[in-house]
């Protein structure tokens, strides 16, 4: 999805979807149904019924089932280029997304038109060849990163559905995954057997502890295969592999590429500021 835009806007007619295999952006995603009824899978099977907003955190794997009729709109933007990560305040709902929150709520009907113009303002701001246009596209996109974690906070108790316990381990995890760490390590972070643990996170969140430990790996990958020029021996290794072949077929089956292919098709067609 990127493009020589910072921040980019869209919308979309769908008239059926066809089957379609799991999917995974390099940018992060806002999607805002306005017609029609979704069905996605993000982790788990959600409908989404217009006036739902939908985050997709970069690198998350995410697959549309079924829709008819279906309009979208959508924004996506390249949170390391614009200095952006997910630990700060405007980008916490996407890390509640990738730590497990379900990734759709409301966005109130006072506040869709609000949130429509602004998407509006930012495309008018991409066509513009003002000077300044990138720095106002940035400031109309923290705007509408406000709207989307308001929506979010509304509905933050019904949105976050793991235990304490998961929602531990998937923060342990999100902080650890580029190290040796193993189910048992996990474990012991949360104070529970890792027989009980890998039973509970199976539940939980329909993956094991280590797949979803390579899932955090993989969305690591693509980052930094876009936006630094590290070879991919390197980046295997710090990655947490010990070995480029094997790397490279866990790659391919997540993403249906090769790293290599992911860095050729996504590479930014810009000089990213935040690189030097």
């Amino acid at each position: 999805m990127h493009s020589k835009n910072l921040v980019n806007v869209g919308s979309k007619v769908i008239e059926n979807f066809t089957h379609h295999p799991g999917v995974s952006h390099s940018e992060h995603v806002v999607l805002l149904l306005e017609q029609g009824e979704l069905l996605f899978e993000h982790g788990r099977k959600i409908t989404i019924v217009p006036g739902m907003l939908m985050l997709i955190p970069a690198g998350m794997l995410h697959r549309p089932l079924a829709g008819n009729k279906v309009t979208i709109s959508w924004l996506g933007f390249c949170a390391s280029c614009l200095g952006l990560d997910e630990d700060q305040s405007l980008m916490l709902p996407f890390k509640q997304v990738r730590l497990g929150a379900l990734p759709c709520f409301v966005l109130p009907i006072a506040r869709k038109a609000h949130f429509v113009s602004l998407l509006q303002e930012l495309r008018l701001e991409n066509a513009s060849l003002a000077a300044d246009a990138k720095e106002v596209a940035k400031s109309l996109l923290l705007l509408l990163l406000h709207e989307v974690k308001k929506a979010s906070k509304l509905a933050c108790e019904v949105n976050f559905t793991h235990s304490t316990s998961i929602s531990e381990a998937l923060n342990f995890m999100q902080k650890n995954a580029l190290t040796s760490i193993s189910l048992k390590d996990v474990a012991a972070a949360v104070h529970l057997s890792p027989a009980y643990l890998a039973t509970l996170f199976k539940q939980s969140t329909g993956f094991s502890v280590g797949v979803w430990i390579t899932r955090l790996r993989l969305t690591e990958a693509c980052s930094r295969l876009i936006h630094t020029d590290e070879a991919i021996e390197q980046m295997t290794y710090q990655l947490g592999w010990n070995d480029v072949t094997h790397f490279i077929r866990v790659f391919k089956k997540m993403y249906a590429i090769t790293p290599a292919q992911w860095r050729r098709q996504n590479r930014l067609s810009f000089v990213n500021p935040h690189m030097n």
